[in-house]
């Protein structure tokens, strides 16, 4: 919280040029402080995404150590253990695609799967921009710097780097899913939207089970908003989420068996 605060305090005497032009509550501020703004905060979020995930390179959680032993059961055809129902069967992707990468020895594995966090942390401010670049009208100068201190605080305080967790991964999912549904509401949302928007809530349920009453809303307000053409999202989601049900199911079977 004291990084978001100190970032949305300070942050407009970064650029005293812009800071006389306008008023923080102007509805629209200046391309070049937007462009200033954006790139400062980029740079505060990543140097203090960094920090914290190099800080904690050595540290790791109970949930953290099985998703670092999930990767390696695809390969091994260990499919029963990688697709236990109690974990995500999506976060040990992307470390296991870095471990396919990097071969990285049983010490490095750690250091690893944080630097695997630091990408999806860096994933999500670009979701986030999606987010905002897909709001109705034009941000004004506070609720940039409110939007952008909110970010730090709930990413680097919330689901924080040090812990090994798919957080960051559903964090992606939620600012693509809110800025399609801001697009929608805008009227300029194209087939192509409402397609992405079913793929992102269902690949979002692959991510964590809980995100599958968070897209039955979202279905609901798109169809509120598209009509017809939210049933292309609808059609994607449930296509993606029956076509993998057996499977998953199958699994949990499997493992209550045991």
């Amino acid at each position: 919280m004291r990084r978001g605060l100190l970032c949305l305090a300070f942050a407009p005497w970064f650029f005293p040029d812009s800071r006389r032009a306008y008023s923080p509550g102007d509805s629209k501020p200046p391309d070049r402080f937007v462009r200033r703004l954006t790139i400062g905060f980029c740079l505060v979020a990543l140097v203090l995404g960094a920090l914290e995930a190099w800080t904690s390179r050595c540290e790791m959680n109970p949930d953290g150590i099985q998703y670092l032993d999930k990767p390696s059961a695809y390969p091994q055809g260990h499919f029963r253990d990688a697709l236990n129902p109690q974990w995500s069967p999506l976060y040990p992707w992307p470390i296991a695609g870095a471990e396919a990468m990097v071969h990285p020895s049983r010490e490095q594995e750690c250091a690893l799967v944080h630097a695997v966090n630091f990408t999806l942390f860096a994933a999500s401010i670009a979701s986030f921009f999606f987010f905002l670049k897909s709001m109705p009208s034009p941000a004004s100068t506070s609720f940039l710097l409110v939007s952008y201190a909110a970010f730090l605080y709930c990413s680097l305080d919330f689901t924080h780097l040090r812990y090994v967790t798919l957080d960051l991964l559903v964090n992606c999912f939620a600012f693509i899913v809110a800025g399609l549904l801001a697009r929608m509401s805008n009227g300029d949302a194209t087939l192509r939207h409402h397609t992405a928007l079913g793929l992102a809530l269902a690949v979002g349920y692959f991510a964590k089970a809980p995100f599958l009453p968070i897209a039955v809303v979202c279905l609901f307000l798109a169809f509120l908003v598209g009509r017809k053409r939210a049933l292309i999202s609808i059609g994607v989601f449930l296509c993606l989420t029956v076509l993998t049900t057996p499977l998953f199911r199958s699994q949990t079977s499997l493992h209550t068996r045991r």
